[in-house]
């Protein structure tokens, strides 16, 4: 989840005011942990009904659930620091200590925050090589079809690392104090939209390549 989605940004990048109640918030994330937990063991059950065994593929998934647990509790953790930051850099403090507590906060709050994205990504992209995986198999003797998985997987794992290179950014990697003076403004503003919109190509670029790779292994089978 992008934090500006839950506390805003106006037109040149600065923080404003929380849009989304702290209780709403923590019931979104938790929901949705809950409902993917509930997904996961229908199929796990599933399978060892099936199959009598659980496959890599399955393992993956559990390993895609762990990552995004521990987005969901890093998350809980640091939700309050997130609505006392924002709170702070609006009401501007003039007390010395308290400002340099507000950048010290705002600095904690964005490493985590980028520990949260670099969690949620490789949780997405074990899915995505899960899929792979399960597919694996049906190209077993078909070595085009060999070729082509291999070609996909490449360039997943690619798209991987592109993503998680972009989100390692100085504005989430830095002290508190040099975020706020080097990373507010249009230019970082732009440059997280540039980011934001590049994560959404790969992501479903390499869910259509998955998915366009399926049919010929599905022609194969038959």
């Amino acid at each position: 989840m992008e934090p500006s989605a839950i506390h805003g940004r106006d037109v040149v990048g600065n923080m404003v005011a929380p849009s989304i109640p702290y209780s709403t918030l923590m019931g979104f994330i938790w929901s949705g942990t809950c409902l993917s937990l509930v997904t996961i063991l229908l199929r796990l059950a599933f399978r060892i009904k099936l199959l009598r065994r659980l496959r890599l593929d399955d393992y993956l998934v559990i390993a895609s659930f762990v990552f995004y647990l521990g987005s969901t509790i890093l998350w809980a953790v640091l939700a309050r620091t997130l609505y006392v930051v924002a709170q702070g850099w609006n009401t501007t403090p003039t007390d010395p200590a308290a400002i340099v507590e507000l950048f010290n906060n705002a600095g904690t709050l964005l490493h985590a925050i980028l520990a949260t994205y670099w969690l949620t990504w490789t949780s997405l992209w074990l899915v995505k090589i899960a899929f792979m995986v399960f597919f694996y198999p049906l190209g077993r003797h078909a070595p085009l079809q060999r070729y082509l998985w291999w070609t996909v997987l490449v360039c997943i794992v690619a798209a991987y690392c592109v993503t998680v290179g972009l989100t390692t950014d100085d504005c989430l990697t830095a002290s508190g104090l040099d975020i706020a003076q080097k990373c507010i403004g249009e230019a970082k503003f732009n440059r997280q939209y540039f980011t934001s919109r590049v994560h959404l190509a790969t992501d479903i670029s390499t869910d259509l390549l998955s998915q366009f790779h399926v049919p010929p292994f599905c022609q194969t089978v038959n």
